[in-house]
């Protein structure tokens, strides 16, 4: 999330996945709090939408409580409750964090890397290539990211 904040492209998510509802968990909400109080200006934005109702601000089950506690150490609080609450809802994760997607694949999560979301974007029609390149370009500036094959992701 933070990274299409980055880009100022929070919106094309919406328009990607549609009518699915967009969870975010408690520990992702204080990474948010956190990074604005920080400075992280483009945050500020996923804060706007979760107040809007855009965005939804998840509570945690006794069940993803538990099952977060039993995930590896090596993975955030945010990564752990975020796939916890896959896990119970059937949901998709989405991430850019190589981690977290091997462990999603490995334990039966669905799990969007962010190079898939991106190439998804473009291939259907939801944004163009060009636009797809200029946000990449914004992630890599603002939130650090770096793209291992960005050719693939906008590759014909």
């Amino acid at each position: 999330m933070a990274s299409f904040a980055a880009a100022k492209s929070l919106p094309l998510l919406f328009e990607l996945f549609g009518e699915e509802t967009i969870l975010v968990p408690p520990a992702v909400q204080e990474e948010i709090t956190q990074g604005v109080e920080r400075g992280k200006e483009h945050l500020r934005e996923v804060v706007r939408l979760i107040e809007a109702g855009k965005l939804t601000a998840e509570t945690l089950t006794a069940e993803d409580i538990e099952t977060a506690r039993g995930l590896p150490g090596s993975l955030g609080p945010g990564e752990r409750q975020a796939i916890a609450i896959c896990i119970r809802a059937g949901g998709r994760l989405l991430s850019n964090d190589k981690r977290v997607v091997n462990f999603c694949a490995s334990h039966g999560v669905k799990c969007y890397p962010l190079s898939v979301v991106l190439r998804l974007l473009w291939e259907t029609q939801v944004t163009s290539k060009t636009k797809v390149k200029t946000m990449m370009r914004r992630m890599q500036t603002v939130e650090g990211i770096v793209f291992k094959e960005p050719k693939a992701i906008l590759k014909s």
